[in-house]
């Protein structure tokens, strides 16, 4: 259980971070691109195989891990647009809605148990997403209806991903295949960053590479803690606990220190997501 709170704690520090680097003006871009070469560097500092790095490339994850690599950074650059143009609470939405995509994957090809109290709180988590992201003045731009649906579809891949990664090829080299996969998002994030960028500045400050440390510890062992508990729980229990969890925590803390209002209709839907997480954890005797 440890591992789960972990990871839902760091999800929901990761959140905050993001709100604070607005009021610090911290270069969003630059603290995403560093967070990924400060979490390869954990990996390489706490990793405790002894295999040797030449040797990787004849490992059947490497492929895998630069590719997961790749769809985690465009999972962070899509959120981002995705919030410009579409609209914050659409964005939130579909960004959460990507659950379904591994919990699908956890009964069609993890072996997942299937129940009717289980389907009914995965349902309600689904559920309980549209009523704490309700806002009732926000207006979807249709023009940019593509982003948010990206955005679902590589949210959803990534844990996919990630998953069938831990299934099939991990089993004591975590941290190194982590390595990689953060190795991974540094290069192409930089590669990016190079190719889009008309000034020196737009590629280094002291503020972007603090944001991309914090980010990065975050971010890694957000990441750590998520495979350990893929060893622990079934996916159709773990990621909509983690999602609705994370929004619920993530609600609370914008109400008591950002000063961000709730309607009544969010509460109902925190109140929905409470229950759901209930009922799965319920059924998995957690």
């Amino acid at each position: 259980m440890i591992f789960l709170v972990i990871t839902v704690l760091t999800s929901v520090l990761i959140i905050v971070s993001f709100k604070i680097f607005g009021k610090l003006g911290v270069n969003t871009k630059q603290a995403i691109t560093y967070n990924y070469l400060f979490g390869f560097a954990y990996g390489m500092i706490f990793r405790q195989d002894d295999q040797d790095l030449l040797q990787i490339v004849d490992t059947n994850w490497l492929l895998p891990a630069i590719f997961i690599g790749f769809i985690f950074l465009m999972g962070f650059y899509l959120f981002a647009k995705s919030t410009q143009k579409a609209g914050v609470s659409i964005t939130a939405v579909s960004a959460k809605m990507s659950v379904i995509i591994p919990v699908l994957a956890g009964f069609i090809m993890f072996g997942d148990a299937v129940s009717g109290l289980k389907v009914a709180g995965v349902g309600l988590a689904l559920t309980s997403f549209y009523f704490i992201f309700k806002k009732g003045g926000d207006k979807i731009n249709y023009n940019y209806i593509l982003l948010p649906i990206s955005l679902l579809v590589v949210s959803g891949l990534c844990d996919f991903f990630v998953k069938y990664v831990e299934h099939h090829y991990l089993s004591d080299n975590v941290l190194l295949f982590l390595s990689f996969v953060f190795l991974s998002g540094f290069i192409f994030g930089a590669l990016i960053n190079i190719a889009n960028s008309k000034q020196r500045n737009n590629l280094i400050s002291i503020k972007g590479v603090a944001g991309g440390f914090v980010l990065g510890t975050l971010n890694f062992w957000n990441a750590w803690a998520f495979i350990k508990s893929m060893n622990i729980f079934e996916s159709s229990f773990l990621f909509p606990t983690i999602n609705v969890s994370v929004v619920v925590i993530s609600a609370l803390i914008g109400l008591m220190f950002f000063k961000e209002k709730l309607k009544i209709i969010n509460w109902f839907g925190i109140l929905v997501a409470v229950v759901a997480i209930l009922l799965i954890s319920l059924e998995n005797g957690n």
